[in-house]
């Protein structure tokens, strides 16, 4: 019998869970959800962020600036980040797995669909960064399947690489850093290798309602987790001490 992919790794290298969809509308979502938002969730706290201090006409003629986080609400486990023409979730720490996660997803993409800003999903993606421990650059890279070398000479020192993998109707954007140095929101620092897997849906028809989009998000979520474990060595999957249903 095959074994299948952990459900949970006991030494968690996670740093950072992010779900993100970007849309057409014809208002600014930053306008708008904040508030709606606030007033969905007890307890929940605003946090203008400093791109917000862009004038809204240089941010409206830069389709990138519509894309970034204006606004950071704080709930109790996860934050949400909005754009003028995007949103996203982020988990706090410790990451709560992906059922609770996808309950998350589920009812901010509601708030979103009551709101009714949203004209069409353009995108959406999930990413998760990991950083695996290791005494030493070679160490480091020695902990995933990635082999370079350039003139004869593999990687001794800093290491930055990113590319993309299209792999069905996904394109998944992996980076690898190391050393790397990665401060947590809480001020937490994490030293090891960082490893980054984006990945971005090419079929853009996300429904907003709950009803409608659990296969789509189970969907792209089983991929990203399949790719992140074809990047680690065996030996590595278990020194991070998994655990199998």
């Amino acid at each position: 019998m095959v074994q299948g992919l952990p459900t949970k790794l006991n030494k968690e290298p996670l740093i950072e869970a992010i779900f993100e969809i970007r849309f057409t509308s014809s208002v600014n979502a930053s306008d708008i959800m904040p508030g709606f938002l606030h007033a969905k969730s007890k307890g929940s706290k605003i946090e203008r962020l400093p791109i917000g201090q862009i004038p809204r006409e240089i941010r409206e003629a830069d389709p990138q600036l519509a894309q970034q986080p204006l606004v950071r609400i704080h709930l109790d486990n996860f934050l949400v980040l909005v754009g003028d023409k995007a949103l996203a979730l982020s988990c706090k720490l410790p990451y709560p797995g992906w059922k609770a996660f996808k309950a998350e997803i589920q009812q901010m993409l509601s708030y979103v669909e009551d709101a009714g800003i949203v004209d069409k999903v353009e995108r959406y993606a999930l990413k998760y960064i990991d950083v695996i421990e290791g005494s030493s650059v070679a160490e480091m890279i020695g902990r995933i399947n990635f082999s370079v070398e350039l003139g004869g000479n593999k990687p001794n020192s800093t290491i930055q690489m990113q590319f993309e993998v299209p792999r069905d109707e996904f394109v998944h954007v992996l980076q690898v850093g190391a050393p790397g140095t990665v401060t947590l929101i809480n001020g937490e620092a994490r030293q090891g290798l960082v490893l980054t897997v984006d990945t971005i849906s090419q079929q853009v028809e996300l429904p907003l309602s709950a009803l409608e989009n659990g296969l789509f998000l189970d969907r792209i979520h089983d991929v990203n987790k399949q790719l992140f474990f074809e990047c680690l060595t065996n030996e590595t999957v278990k020194f991070l001490d998994p655990i199998y249903d």
